[in-house]
């Protein structure tokens, strides 16, 4: 098997069919074989899944018995795509995101003749052909510190119930975010050594021979700047190369209001302040972290 992707699945099925179909759809790649891992979905959707592709010998979906979270729950699916398929490369993607290019396993291919890279990050589009304003560039520590500074601060006005104040300090992270304009000219540019985006990733062999999956010590966030750091000390590659396109279905968080939005922050601003503080100790403290 040359390629395998694999999508971590929750709860919302559209997106992951969606998701599916785009990627056995895609003209440069004849057969894809497909893992979906559902990370436990209240809803049932991963046995629907199960059952939807029961007589698709391209696709096979994972039941996860609990949640594992983004890190713990894509390493069930790379771990097991790896002893039980041992693919040249695997395409780790979020079920909200769909394949664009239509050479996208042979470009994959071709940047690994090139770079040998160990891992591989597409150009991402976004709703309104909008460009994915990621950065490339590592987390300096001084801007971490600043990070949880104002994680502390934020969990304290979701405590007192201050949903007006947060509301109006994450509007100003948005714009602060969209007039990053001068991001966007460079994510036309092949890059070398970078932080990628983990919404989509190419993984080869090459980094496989190092590592089983990729740092699980967080829940969700800061998952692209901890890989970066297992790259850099491995000596090993990433690449970003944007002939590879992807399309992020990340649309806008649902208006939700009072207890509700209160609640999603506060697990929001947890899950980041614990991601924080792994990614800080291992720059500062060279935090060892399993293989």
């Amino acid at each position: 098997m040359n390629y395998a992707f694999l999508i971590l699945h929750y709860q919302n099925v559209e997106l992951t069919r969606s998701c599916v179909e785009s990627i056995l759809s895609n003209p440069s790649s004849s057969k894809p074989f497909i893992l979906i891992v559902d990370n436990a979905s209240p809803n049932g959707s991963g046995v629907c899944l199960k059952q939807d592709y029961a007589n698709n010998q391209q696709v096979e979906v994972l039941l996860n018995k609990k949640n594992l979270g983004f890190a713990k729950g894509n390493n069930v699916g790379l771990r097991y795509l790896n002893e039980t398929y041992s693919p040249e490369f695997i395409v780790m993607l979020n079920n909200d995101v769909e394949i664009i290019s239509t050479d996208f396993c042979q470009a994959i291919k071709d940047e690994y003749v090139r770079s040998e890279f160990a891992v591989l990050g597409p150009r991402i589009i976004l709703l309104g052909d909008k460009q994915d304003l990621y950065g490339f560039e590592p987390a300096p520590i001084s801007s971490l510190v600043k990070s949880l500074v104002s994680l502390s601060a934020k969990r304290v006005l979701c405590v007192v119930g201050a949903e007006r104040i947060i509301r109006k300090i994450e509007a100003q992270n948005d714009a602060d975010t969209a007039s990053q304009s001068g991001l966007i000219k460079r994510k036309l540019t092949y890059q070398r050594d970078v932080v990628l985006n983990g919404c989509c990733l190419v993984f080869s062999k090459k980094y496989f021979n190092e590592y089983s999956g990729i740092d699980d010590r967080t829940t969700m966030y800061k998952e692209e700047q901890l890989l970066y750091l297992r790259i850099k000390k491995k000596e090993l590659r990433s690449i970003y190369n944007p002939e590879l396109v992807v399309f992020h279905n990340a649309s806008s968080s649902e208006r939700l209001s009072g207890e509700e939005y209160l609640s999603k922050k506060k697990r929001f601003y947890k899950y980041q302040t614990q991601s924080t503080m792994v990614l800080l100790n291992s720059i500062v403290f060279g935090e060892r972290e399993r293989r």
